[in-house]
């Protein structure tokens, strides 16, 4: 295990009162009366308001009783006495994940669980849990804007193709039209005055040339803004492109899931033979099936393991890329505990 931490420089040193109280709050709190222990961390709080410990302990209170606001400001009281703190960055993740604000619970989490493994704290597994789950809500969230953003741009796509969503014309296969290019302006007229002057000059056979523009107007390339019919398959592509990463037919690279839980690594070790195994895996196979290798069978002990952090970070990437499938990990509508 590694060393503890020292204590944070602006941290005070307790008084005899504020032990005493935050004793009387640890009693109570394992007695499950976790109001009274509210009671007696806010007096140690009081006796010692630089002392960081009655405000995470008061955090875990209010978290049983699931007061999620008084979770969030002790925690955050606690991270001005010491922002590094694993615990109250953690139940400040929670509490963010209960408020919806999933990208700063990812970010008070992350933080927990770099601070976790710096210190070898049991706890990882859970603060990666809830990770996790901060994670795909933020996805879910981010995929329903998308998906509304995608469908939007296709049917003016379509409109500016000449592609009908269900319905061809009777003259000219999809979309209707005859023969010849069937082009399509998509410049909005109120977007660019001098544009949509050029525009109708130029429709209605004015004066000015194909390369002239009106003066003081931005340069103007009216090919860019005109599709065809035949540039429908490369707007499928593209649409096709931007949607992929939300696609959650893909299953995960088997080079990034353990064989012993199939699912895709959070904490991968590595064993002399070279294969890799979930920590909380592989130490649970040693202590309870035997000590070998549970692919070459080899004899195998924990001390022989090493973290594989290359692999850890590649599959942790390959996850924040399709995060969807931390829903196969973690269950996103569990109550937060």
């Amino acid at each position: 295990r590694a060393p503890a931490r020292p204590a944070p420089a602006g941290m005070a040193t307790p008084s005899a009162e504020a032990e005493e109280l935050k004793a009387e709050g640890n009693r109570l709190y394992q007695r499950g009366k976790y109001a009274a222990a509210i009671d007696a961390y806010t007096l140690a709080v009081t006796a010692a308001p630089r002392w960081i410990s009655p405000y995470v302990n008061r955090a875990l209170c209010h978290r049983k009783l699931k007061r999620w606001e008084g979770v969030r400001d002790d925690c955050v009281k606690a991270l001005e006495i010491d922002r590094e703190n694993i615990k109250a960055n953690y139940m400040l993740g929670l509490s963010l994940i209960f408020e919806k604000k999933h990208t700063e619970a990812a970010t008070k989490l992350s933080k927990a669980l770099e601070n976790a493994r710096a210190s070898d704290a049991t706890m990882q597994d859970e603060i990666w849990r809830e990770l996790a789950r901060a994670k795909y809500l933020e996805w879910e969230l981010h995929a329903a804007a998308r998906a509304t953003r995608y469908q939007n741009a296709e049917r003016k796509l379509r409109a500016a193709c000449g592609v009908a969503g269900t319905a061809t014309t009777s003259g000219g296969g999809i979309g209707g039209g005859g023969g010849g290019a069937d082009y399509m302006d998509l410049t909005m007229e109120d977007a660019d005055p001098f544009e949509a002057a050029w525009r109708d000059a130029k429709g209605a056979g004015g004066s000015r040339s194909g390369s002239e523009r009106p003066s003081g107007s931005a340069p103007a390339t009216p090919m860019a803004d005109q599709l065809t019919r035949d540039d429908w398959p490369v707007v499928e592509e593209l649409l096709a492109a931007a949607r992929g990463r939300d696609d959650r037919r893909e299953d995960p690279p088997d080079c990034f899931c353990c064989k012993l839980t199939f699912e895709v690594f959070r904490d991968p070790v590595v064993a002399p033979s070279g294969h890799s195994y979930e920590r909380i895996a592989i130490t649970t196979h040693l202590e309870k099936v035997g000590a070998f290798d549970p692919i070459t069978r080899e004899p195998l002990y924990a001390n022989d393991l090493r973290p594989n952090i290359s692999l850890r970070n590649a599959a942790h990437e390959w996850l924040n890329h399709h995060a969807w499938a931390y829903a196969d990990i973690i269950k996103p509508d569990a109550p937060l505990e």
